[in-house]
C-alpha cells in the first residue's frame, strides 16, 4: 500500500509489514523519534520511516479541555529551542 504524507512531501510511503533491520543500526521514526520494531511506511528514495501510527494520525484533533481551538499535527515544530506545555507544565524540547 502506498500513501502520501504531508510530514514528506513529493515523496509516497510505502507500507512495510516486517520488522526492519538496516545494516544492524536501529530504525528511528521520523515523526515520534522512537525505534521502529513493527509495520511502518518508508520512503523508497530516501532513509524516511514513519510508524503505522504515526502516519495515520489525524491533522487535527478537538479536546475537551479547548473546545474551540482544535490542534493541528504540524510537520516541523514553529519554533526553536525549549517550551513549556500549557497543561502540564513539562519543558518540551524543539530541534
Amino acid at each position: 500500500m502506498e500513501v502520501e504524507h504531508f510530514s514528506h512531501p513529493g515523496h509516497p510511503l510505502i507500507l512495510i509489514n516486517q520488522v526492519l533491520e538496516c545494516s544492524c543500526e536501529l530504525v528511528i521514526c521520523s515523526g515520534c523519534e522512537g525505534p521502529i520494531w513493527g509495520p511502518c511506511y518508508s520512503c523508497t528514495s530516501c532513509y524516511f520511516f514513519l510508524h503505522k501510527k504515526c502516519a495515520e494520525l489525524p491533522r487535527e484533533i478537538k479536546r475537551r479541555i479547548h473546545r474551540r481551538h482544535p490542534l493541528h499535527l504540524l510537520a516541523n515544530p514553529p519554533y526553536k529551542g525549549e517550551c513549556d506545555c500549557d497543561r502540564c507544565r513539562k519543558t518540551c524540547n524543539s530541534i
